[in-house]
């Protein structure tokens, strides 16, 4: 199975693409949708399935790492408006500590709080890999080794 997102090749049975952790859930568009009119009509359906994992009560895709996109974007907008309070409020203070904020301490701000933010939805998204492939050895192993009746012992 390929992913739709970058293309990658992955296993038939793989809920996640290896590459870049797109879903490869029941929604796969099969084919790229024309330049003119595609744009429009590909991100509607990614939003669709992005808001339909979150009502599925089956429980049987992992939402983690469509949300770590949305929440790394929303740290990058946090990044930004830390930043700017830093300069906003060097200038408030003084014309030195306003370009001090604007030279030094936003960029290093925006920087480490870019940096942190990643690592740990990074981390986030290793855990859910994990838990994948966990559950994909468990299923495996459930499938070559089934249970034989003959070595229970039937307590009547």
């Amino acid at each position: 199975m390929f992913c739709t997102n970058c293309g990658a090749s992955n296993k038939r049975d793989s809920k996640f693409c290896v590459n870049c952790a797109e879903s490869l859930g029941e929604v796969q568009v099969a084919e790229r949708l024309p330049r003119a009119g595609g744009l429009k009509k590909a991100s509607y359906f990614k939003k669709v399935d992005f808001l339909r994992t979150f009502f599925d009560f089956s429980f049987s895709q992992f939402v983690g790492p469509k949300i770590v996109k949305f929440l790394y974007g929303l740290s990058l907008l946090f990044a930004v408006l830390l930043a700017l309070s830093l300069i906003v409020a060097g200038f408030n203070a003084s014309t030195l500590l306003g370009i001090l904020a604007l030279l030094i301490v936003a960029p290093l701000t925006f920087l480490l709080t870019v940096m942190s933010s990643r690592v740990l939805l990074e981390v986030i998204l290793v855990i859910f890999r994990m838990a994948d492939r966990v559950e994909n050895i468990r299923l495996i192993n459930i499938e070559e080794n089934p249970e034989s009746r003959d070595d229970i012992q039937w307590n009547v």
